[in-house]
């Protein structure tokens, strides 16, 4: 079934400006009428949407501090979480900007909070429009 969701999508299909790859959960929920998006992977979108915003308070914190390690922390959360649910734009932005924080503040690090921020905006609605707003 997954081989048959890839031929249809790809690996890395873009959504309203998210790559999510959880779009094959979708396709293959819709095309076999399988609960894809039930229990334990709906509790996981919504403990991300639950949850993500306060790695994004504290990344635009730890950047108005000048806190490259409390950057690093933050966006490396994000990244990490952001995969477990198919935001795959956003952890890799996130990898961009963890990679960049290991010794110092990057110049670009607002420029590259900012398009993290506007990533997981996309990323917020392409889930909610892909389970249907049942999570919130």
């Amino acid at each position: 079934l997954l081989t048959i969701a890839q031929e249809r999508f790809g690996r890395g299909v873009v959504i309203g400006g998210a790559g999510l790859t959880c779009v094959a959960r979708v396709y293959l929920g819709a095309h076999w009428g399988l609960d894809v998006f039930g229990g334990a992977a709906l509790g996981v979108v919504a403990a991300y949407l639950e949850h993500s915003p306060s790695q994004l308070v504290e990344a635009r914190g730890a950047l108005g501090r000048g806190e490259h390690a409390d950057l690093r922390r933050a966006v490396h959360t994000l990244k990490s979480s952001s995969a477990n649910v198919g935001a795959l734009r956003l952890s890799n932005l996130c990898r961009d900007l963890e990679a960049r924080t290991k010794e110092s503040m990057p110049v670009e690090a607002a420029a590259q909070v900012s398009q993290i921020e506007l990533e997981y905006a996309r990323a917020r609605e392409a889930l909610l429009t892909l389970t249907r707003g049942a999570v919130a």
